[in-house]
């Protein structure tokens, strides 16, 4: 009995961390989404100065 309660809790714990590691993942990509974006603007503002120039 003492084993199964063992198990079970073990299994929320792993639950837990599993659950953790994709909130983890979660953030992790929404930041590079951030940097990807605004590097993606800075390039853009750079070629529209320098077709700016040009003209």
């Amino acid at each position: 009995m003492l084993t199964l309660v063992e198990l079970f809790f073990d299994a929320l714990s792993i639950g837990n961390e599993i659950e953790r590691d994709r909130r983890d993942d979660r953030q992790r990509r929404r930041s590079w989404g951030k940097v990807l974006t605004y590097t993606v603007w800075v390039i853009i503002a750079v070629i529209a100065l320098v077709l700016f120039k040009l003209v």
